[in-house]
């Protein structure tokens, strides 16, 4: 190839990596921001949540003691008291409870929400290819910046939702004391082999295995599940 042709073609190479990593800059800054706002918002929701309590609670003390009165009206015979009293408690504290329980519903779903660990995204997952296929299953991720993999692991999942997974015993996978550049492919085999360096395409690519005697994801509701630790505790031993 004519040197100066080979040129043009390394600048737009250069020129493609520089907007690609713009762009996934400004995604993952837009997806971080939408993250923090849910959360803001669901904190939000929640703290309003709690604030009526109280007035749920007088509503019922409130229904109580009506309820109360127009027994004791009836006890005394005197019927249309009695009557009032009652229904107005009847009124007052099923409303109080009912709202009581709506509200308490509702607290409990945005405490799940809160619940839901924030997504990971510098660290990006694609998913698993061929699976259920011995020597070809394999897990995709890719860093969209520069990011140290020693506090990441690969469990297994059962896929309760979309969104949600409940993290199985059985198996684990840690990337290692490694630390890859932007743009870097990870691609993770669920069988036996060593560590590599390689491409895919033109952007780097680091292939490791998780050396399971078989696969691991034929079951479709099974899916890798990506944590992130952020801390950890060691039994010390004399």
């Amino acid at each position: 190839m004519d040197p100066v042709a080979a040129a043009h073609v390394i600048q737009g190479w250069v020129q493609e990596d520089h907007e690609r990593r713009r762009r996934t800059e400004n995604e993952l800054r837009a997806r971080f921001e939408d993250e923090r706002d849910r959360r803001v918002r669901a904190e939000t929701r929640l703290e309003a949540a709690r604030s009526d309590r109280t007035a749920q609670a007088m509503m019922a003390l409130v229904g109580g003691a009506s309820l109360g009165f127009g027994f004791t009206m009836l006890y005394e015979h005197a019927w249309a008291l009695g009557a009032i009293g009652v229904v107005g408690g009847l009124v007052v504290g099923g409303a109080g409870f009912l709202l009581a329980d709506l509200r308490g519903k509702r607290a409990r779903r945005m405490v799940n929400e809160l619940a839901i660990l924030p997504q990971e995204f510098v660290f990006q997952m694609f998913g698993v290819y061929d699976p259920g296929t011995p020597n070809l299953e394999r897990v995709v991720l890719r860093a969209n910046l520069e990011v140290g993999l020693s506090s990441y692991f690969l469990v297994t999942g059962w896929q309760l939702t979309p969104d949600r997974a409940l993290p199985l015993n059985a198996d684990s996978f840690w990337f290692g004391k490694t630390s890859v550049l932007a743009g870097t492919w990870v691609v993770v085999y669920t069988g036996r082999g060593q560590q590599t360096f390689t491409t895919l395409g033109i952007e780097p690519c680091l292939v490791l295995h998780w050396n399971k005697p078989t696969v691991l994801f034929s079951v479709p509701q099974v899916i890798p599940v990506l944590i992130r630790a952020d801390s950890v505790a060691i039994e010390r031993r004399n």
